[in-house]
């Protein structure tokens, strides 16, 4: 009778199981790579909007659309009419379906190498086109006759010369408490950089706001900005000068920043290296930092020109989106 039971609750949880898997194999073959649900032939699509159009038009103009998936490292996609009534859309895209789909969480260690050297191939291909990847996450990827496929057409962007990122960080605790930062060389950011730029391993060079050069000058003294620039190997062993300035906000706490750096190839400012800071309810922190990426040797006098820029521009805001398929928004403040 026990033995019976048994092989009847079995009975039931595979008739119970095969209906689950029916159900998910058929809603997995058409959400790969999409922006919308299938229409009812079961086309999948993906929505190009005018923003992204140089970077898609550099995609398929350059030859590295064409070059991944000949080599099986990019999801396939045919273009398509785009809908009239959307003047956002520049283009329409009818992508190529994925059979069956798995996430990061349920894959083995051999899927997740997979996976990181078909994104470490794809950069690779990329960079000879001027692109790069801006979006390389392992959501990013599937499985397609048990080898890693690339799905994320406008993860691809123009490789820029020189490049701008604003860092806006806020740190509010909670009503109920503190929190304290403890004095410490360390602070909230910091840039490490390649060994070849590095003053020991390479040729780099450290230069604060003032011109002072190497780790036993600048360490610890304030700085309106930290540069590191050195040499990198550029394509068949060209050699090329690149660097990060990084640029501390006139409205941080501790302005201008003592600077944690060191010739291994790091740099920081600290906004508690002297004391340490309490946040509170009513008096949060925010910090502001911008990191300029460059291709040549520190320009002091450009430097100090980005710098004044960044101190006069307005800081960022998160809000709510008002427009479809997007959760927030963010933008500059008034």
């Amino acid at each position: 009778m026990e033995v019976k039971g048994i092989f009847s609750s079995i009975k039931s949880s595979i008739n119970g199981m095969s209906s689950q898997m029916a159900r998910i194999g058929a809603i997995s073959q058409n959400i790969a790579n999409a922006e919308k649900l299938p229409d009812e032939d079961g086309n999948v699509y993906r929505s190009i909007n005018f923003s992204y159009k140089e970077n898609f038009n550099h995609l398929v103009n350059s030859g590295l659309y064409d070059d991944l998936v000949q080599k099986g490292l990019l999801i396939k996609h045919n273009e398509v009419d785009v809908a009239e009534n959307n003047p956002h859309q520049y283009k329409k895209l009818l992508v190529e379906k994925i059979p069956f789909i798995s996430y990061p969480y349920e894959w083995s260690f051999n899927q997740f190498k997979d996976a990181l050297l078909l994104t470490l191939k794809i950069q690779k291909t990329s960079i000879k086109y001027g692109m790069t990847l801006k979006d390389a996450t392992p959501y990013n990827i599937q499985f397609k006759n048990n080898q890693p496929i690339f799905i994320d057409t406008l993860s691809f962007e123009i490789i820029k010369e020189e490049n701008y990122y604003d860092f806006d960080l806020a740190r509010i605790p909670n009503p109920q408490g503190v929190v304290n930062l403890n004095q410490t060389n360390y602070g909230i950011i910091a840039v490490r950089v390649g060994a070849s730029i590095a003053e020991h391993f390479g040729g780099g060079r450290l230069t604060n706001s003032n011109g002072q050069v190497t780790e036993a000058n600048i360490f610890g003294r304030p700085s309106a900005y930290m540069d590191y620039s050195g040499p990198v190997r550029g394509t068949n062993g060209v050699q090329l000068i690149n660097g990060i300035t990084l640029h501390d906000h006139k409205n941080n706490p501790s302005y201008p920043s003592k600077w944690h750096v060191r010739e291994d190839g790091w740099m920081g400012p600290s906004i508690n290296r002297d004391a340490p800071i309490q946040i509170t309810q009513s008096e949060a922190l925010r910090l502001r930092y911008q990191l300029h990426i460059h291709d040549k040797w520190l320009d002091r006098k450009e430097a100090a020109k980005i710098h004044r820029e960044f101190n006069l521009s307005k800081p960022w805001s998160i809000t709510k989106s008002t427009h479809k398929h997007r959760s927030w928004e963010i933008n500059r403040e008034v």
